[in-house]
């Protein structure tokens, strides 16, 4: 093997330990990046179950509250219906 052969396979190789160390290095960045994106993204998702929840709640609290105004409004009015037929028959008697 002469000199300049040498020279090649060494600089050939140190090339390679090279680009192979850049190459892991970018590869460990980029995981990194991808890891953390990962971590937002799945916080936003925790986020949006308890927003969705939050609203559930709400929803079913409202929805019963609504239930029962209903019902008193319901009864408020059977109140003036009887009220004004006393009315109606004060007036007539």
């Amino acid at each position: 093997m002469s000199l300049g052969s040498t020279l090649r396979s060494v600089r050939e190789r140190a090339l390679g330990t090279l680009i192979r160390q850049v190459a892991a290095e970018s590869v460990a960045e980029v995981r990194a990046n991808i890891d953390e994106i990962e971590r937002i993204l799945a916080n936003q998702g925790d986020a949006a179950d308890e927003v969705a929840e939050t609203i559930g709640r709400t929803l079913t609290r409202l929805s019963s509250e609504l239930t029962a105004l209903t019902a008193e409004v319901a009864r408020l009015n059977q109140r003036l219906e009887r009220f004004e037929q006393l009315g109606r028959a004060d007036t007539h008697s």
